[in-house]
């Protein structure tokens, strides 16, 4: 599978909602329980079953503990604004071999067209690969590492965070739809959830193909064009 191949972008319309910003509203409306039994329901990935993502995607950030609604705030995200996958893949489990975060300052910002929200830059490598089990249950699911990460600066706090302590957790809870827990390294042999979740979703490009840079990603609409 190459950039210029056919693109099947996540459809939020096919569960009622016109568009992304529509569809985490109605995610966040769900309680932490709700969510995270989504998650445990998901169907498990396969050890050769390949990843459902490619390219750029768009993202929601979820939960309603107390972290979650600080963390949904621009200026506590740094506008994250999903993540892009690589075309490097594993040739026995099909998975891309990493990815990087997307950042964008107006990514949340819901009053302004679709053309100013996709904007980002480009930071925080993580690998991307199977694991047979998960820290949240046990059972499969698909691992992004953020170990070999390079600290990220935060503009508004004016200072580095440092970001290779995460490790995100991920199932296909719909298709073209991923949901992952968030996992931090408390010390050398302790790692502990981090009380926020997200969703990723397939993106594509206006004439149909895979997204390779934030910008090209054109559907499912964000907000309004």
């Amino acid at each position: 599978m190459k950039p210029s191949d056919s693109c099947k972008p996540f459809d939020p319309t096919a569960y009622q909602h016109p568009n992304v910003d529509s569809l985490c509203a109605k995610l966040n409306s769900m309680s932490d329980e709700q969510l995270l039994q989504m998650h445990g329901e998901a169907p498990l990935p396969s050890a050769t079953g390949g990843f459902p993502l490619r390219g750029c995607t768009h993202r929601c950030l979820l939960g309603n503990s107390a972290a979650a609604l600080v963390a949904r705030q621009a200026q506590n995200n740094m506008g994250w604004a999903g993540k892009c996958f690589n075309w490097d893949f594993n040739t026995t489990t099909g998975v891309p071999t990493g990815l990087i975060n997307m950042f964008g300052p107006n990514y949340d910002n819901s009053s302004l067209p679709d053309g100013q929200r996709i904007p980002a830059s480009c930071r925080a490598n993580a690998d991307v690969y199977y694991i047979p089990q998960s820290r949240s249950d046990g059972k499969p699911a698909w691992r992004f590492d953020h170990g070999g990460a390079e600290k990220i600066w935060d503009p508004i706090r004016q200072m580095w965070l440092i970001v290779n302590g995460f490790n995100d957790e991920m199932r296909e809870v719909r298709p073209g739809l991923l949901m992952g827990r968030i996992f931090i390294r408390a010390g050398p042999d302790s790692v502990e959830e981090v009380p926020i979740m997200f969703a990723l979703m397939q993106a594509c490009t206006a004439d149909g193909t895979f997204p390779t840079t934030p910008e090209a990603r054109a559907m499912p609409l964000l907000g309004h064009v």
